[in-house]
């Protein structure tokens, strides 16, 4: 599995995580046609690409189209796919909200979630998040709140407008946050305030996941008013990090010789995340820690489960 593929000098080194062997490889260059041609070199070789770190937030999807289109390998990128199932990861944030909404006391189906921050991490956990079936998304860019028909948008912002913000909202962040019960925030730093906090639904969730510095400060974040608060950073509870789900979802997919990564799989992932929490449940433990050892191997066999249900795998997994 290549690691990373980004802009910049050429590189190569090897590392483990999950139990997955990993190799980074670094191009000189990003265009799509570039990275195929390398890729395709080492198709006999590796079996995924886990990020595409230095890829434009809207050219990021049309890489990933034209490279799952010319090899038989996964395609994940970082930002938008980890930030969603693990909160993001994407398959971070469904697991999280998962469990933010059962500590607050939330009905899935219900919630009003605003994501600031409408690139591939953005999009990406909306996606999820609809899918998954949490309640009404609405995301917000520098411009303000994606709505149908705004000029501005790039062409992967006006597809998710057409399945979200089912209000046609518009404002800015301050005024889309109002009554909401969720924050997720894949930004920059200090776009939130703990005024803007108060003014959302009684004990909200907010994840805010900018590093090194959150849009807002986990401190301030509970003087608004928020139950349940989730970072980036490994000094705060509720840590966010994206190598709670890479690993386990390689190796799934790796185990049965996935041919593609679904969004079906990243939600398996999710729940098998969210699964790994039981009674100890509580407002600074909804997300089991980055290096939890159960976490690679649950969410392998979810994710293998899943790929064998859909008839993508290459072979059975063998179990060990």
């Amino acid at each position: 599995m290549f690691n990373e593929i980004t802009g910049g000098v050429c590189a190569a080194q090897g590392f483990k995580a999950g139990g997955v062997h990993c190799g980074v490889k670094a191009s000189s260059s990003p265009d799509k046609n570039d990275l195929a041609m390398i890729l395709s070199d080492r198709e006999c070789t590796a079996a995924g690409v886990y990020t595409l770190n230095r890829v434009k937030a809207a050219p990021i999807y049309v890489t990933m189209d034209h490279l799952e289109d010319g090899t038989a390998w996964g395609i994940v990128a970082n930002s938008g796919n980890a930030n969603a199932c693990c909160p993001m990861s994407h398959e971070n944030a469904e697991a999280m909200c998962l469990f933010a909404a059962k500590v607050t006391g939330r009905q899935l189906g219900k919630l009003r979630i605003v994501i600031n921050g409408a690139g591939a991490a953005g999009l990406s956990i909306a996606g999820l998040l609809l899918e998954m079936g949490f309640g009404d998304v609405v995301l917000c860019d520098i411009q303000g709140a994606l709505y149908r028909g705004a000029a501005w948008m790039n062409p992967a912002q006006a597809k998710m407008a057409e399945i979200s913000n089912r209000e046609n909202r518009r404002g800015s962040l301050a005024e889309v946050l109002l009554g909401a019960d969720v924050f997720i925030g894949v930004s920059r730093p200090g776009l939130v305030t703990a005024e803007m906090v108060a003014t959302m639904a009684k004990e909200p969730i907010v994840f805010a996941m900018a590093n090194p510095t959150p849009e807002i400060l986990p401190e301030e974040a509970k003087k608004g008013g928020a139950a349940v608060v989730g970072t980036g950073r490994s000094d705060y509870p509720n840590q966010i990090n994206n190598v709670l789900v890479f690993p386990g979802i390689f190796k799934g997919a790796l185990a049965v010789r996935a041919r593609e990564i679904t969004d079906s799989m990243k939600v398996a992932a999710a729940r098998a995340i969210a699964g790994l929490i039981g009674e100890e449940l509580n407002p600074d433990y909804i997300l089991p820690a980055p290096f939890d050892p159960r976490v690679a191997e649950a969410v392998a066999q979810a994710v293998a489960e899943e790929a064998v249900r859909l008839g993508l795998n290459r072979r059975q997994r063998r179990e060990g």
